[in-house]
């Protein structure tokens, strides 16, 4: 199966065959070759090593494909005949590798995330709990305090309130002037380590900056373990991407909110000017990444070669998730491996060959 196209370095031919094959595992090599005009192939003397001179296109062709055993194709850009030629500084990929060596890299990728994901989570859970304590204590301070108002809350009914109930029922017996007295001065003194409610609410107004930039790195941290690897390898749950994702789209829109908050220094408005643009990418790229695996592994060979042709969905998130996948070219590598495979099933049951000449824009990727 072959594509042919344009890219940056001019016009190119991409060929696409099984290299290596056990069972149903397969294994895709791309050969980039670039397009020489027959003229200049045959004038180089490289390749015309005895000097011939020809007269016509005719004698070229018969010298390309007899003598060198080479094919003669026609430049899209020129509509000349022209040889494609194999460009070693193009992108090759596709290199020949064990099965064993890769279920061992798979292997490698997972446990790798699955450690810095658990490391991620224990962080998260510790967090969590600290806050809930904090609000658990405020809650407590801000109700009236009663006689064992140090005690914990948890599933317990306080004294203060088993007392109003009490008071309302017929009282058993009476209680002694000691202990009256000593159940008086309990009452009014105040809860241990408690605060007053406005100076409570004040030190709250002054930290809420300092405690979102705080929760919005320990998402940035979150968000940069997603990386195009992670998300097309399905190492993380489906789920848990998704709530990832929520979390930091909540995220920015705290941060937006904190940079037209008036109490806020310029150096913080600053630092979350910078940190909401990092978390609004990562979100990005990685729910770009999600939708191109999506695509790829749900739709039929039909719908994705619809998909390609008329430039919808896929190529729109290639082009959001550019900067992430660019770097990664082992992810990028097996994208287009499975995208091809796909088409060419589409092709082989459809029956269009021309339809595999359309896909130009799979060359921008591929092609550096």
């Amino acid at each position: 199966m072959s594509f042919q196209g344009k890219s940056k370095q001019g016009c190119c031919l991409c060929h696409l065959f099984v290299c290596w094959q056990k069972g149903k595992q397969k294994l895709w090599h791309w050969q980039v070759s670039k397009l020489v005009s027959l003229k200049t192939f045959c004038d180089d003397p490289a390749n015309n090593k005895k000097g011939i001179k020809f007269k016509s296109q005719s004698e070229r062709k018969r010298f390309v494909k007899e003598t060198l055993g080479l094919k003669v194709v026609v430049d899209p850009r020129t509509n000349e005949p022209a040889v494609p030629v194999h460009d070693h500084s193009l992108m090759l990929v596709g290199h020949r590798k064990s099965a064993k060596r890769t279920r061992e890299e798979t292997a490698e990728d997972k446990g790798a995330a699955k450690e810095s994901f658990t490391k991620a989570k224990a962080g998260l859970d510790v967090k969590v709990n600290t806050k809930d304590r904090c609000s658990d204590s405020g809650s407590s301070a801000s109700s009236k305090s009663s006689g064992n108002s140090s005690k914990s809350s948890f599933g317990m009914r306080s004294d203060s309130e088993e007392g109003k109930k009490k008071g309302k029922r017929k009282a058993a017996g009476k209680l002694s002037s000691a202990k009256k007295k000593a159940k008086g001065q309990q009452e009014k003194l105040p809860a241990p380590g408690s605060l007053p409610t406005a100076k409570r609410k004040q030190g709250k107004q002054k930290d809420t900056g300092a405690n979102t930039v705080c929760l919005a790195r320990k998402q940035l941290e979150l968000l940069q373990e997603l990386t195009a690897s992670v998300v097309w390898k399905s190492v993380i749950r489906a789920s848990e991407l998704d709530r990832r994702l929520a979390k930091g789209q909540s995220t920015v829109d705290e941060l937006e909110g904190l940079q037209s908050n008036p109490r806020a220094d310029e150096e913080t408005k600053k630092l979350a000017e910078e940190m909401q643009t990092k978390i609004f990418t990562l979100c990005q790229e990685a729910a770009s990444v999600k939708e191109i695996s999506r695509v790829i592994r749900q739709s039929s060979p039909a719908d994705l070669a619809e998909d390609v042709r008329c430039g919808g969905n896929l190529r729109e998130n290639f082009l959001r998730c550019s900067p992430g996948i660019l770097v990664d070219h082992q992810t990028l590598t097996e994208m287009l491996q499975a995208i091809a495979k796909k088409l060419a099933e589409a092709v082989w049951l459809m029956r269009q060959v021309p339809l595999a000449f359309k896909l130009v824009w799979v060359q921008c990727w591929f092609v550096v």
